[in-house]
């Protein structure tokens, strides 16, 4: 079993504990919704070892498969957010689109959904680099509408600024290793998984906290 307890798979167990406790009883479905995200991102990387390691096949697929829901469930969150602000369903609507486009081509020239040991070059890159895009591009429009909001924020307890923020740095982040990639690839040493990892790292340990807040906030607000 210790297998399965990767630095990933703890830190996203965690997070996914952490969302359960604080968030079951949320009244926001986008919120509530984070719960079911998070749980399937863990069973895809359970299946992922699984399937590496016990039966060494290639385990791209799950991933393409939980592309489908990482897309819904933060671009529903982040329509949250939005319409705090603006009518943001066009836009989300738009972005799923685009993405939808682009997870098409993926599987016309991947055709992920072969249950067999396929060659590593079966992971949507397309559409996850096209969802990192998005997704940066999101996370800065909200700090842009944040900084323009007229009401004071507490940043130290604002569930929804540390849950951008963790979308930010991960997702950026990953735009700038795929555009760096090749500069940072050695020899004599690979940072890109360190750098990845730390990514990770920071995701799901501000999402942790922003489900704390959101707790918080509610808990406040209901007393």
């Amino acid at each position: 079993m210790l297998i399965y307890l990767t630095l990933n798979t703890t830190i996203e167990i965690f997070c996914l504990v952490t969302a359960f406790i604080c968030l079951k009883n949320d009244k926001s479905f986008a919120w509530k919704g984070m719960i079911i995200y998070l749980f399937i991102t863990c069973v895809t990387e359970l299946v992922a070892i699984y399937l590496r390691k016990q039966l060494h096949h290639n385990n791209q697929w799950p991933y393409n498969i939980s592309i489908i829901f990482e897309a819904t469930f933060i671009s529903v969150m982040f329509n949250e957010l939005f319409s705090e602000y603006f009518n943001s369903k066009p836009v989300i609507i738009g972005g799923l689109a685009l993405l939808a486009i682009v997870y098409g081509y993926d599987v016309w020239a991947h055709h992920f959904l072969l249950f067999r040991n396929l060659t590593n070059d079966t992971l949507n890159n397309a559409t996850n680099n096209a969802m990192s895009v998005i997704f940066s591009l999101y996370s800065f429009y909200y700090f842009y509408l944040l900084l323009k909001d007229y009401k004071p924020v507490s940043l130290k307890t604002s569930a929804s600024f540390w849950w951008v923020a963790g979308v930010f740095c991960y997702y950026f982040g990953s735009t700038a290793v795929n555009l760096l990639r090749d500069k940072l690839q050695s020899p004599y040493f690979d940072f890109l998984p360190y750098m990845l990892l730390v990514s990770i790292w920071i995701i799901y340990g501000c999402w942790s906290y922003s489900f704390i807040c959101r707790r918080w906030a509610t808990t406040r607000s209901n007393s």
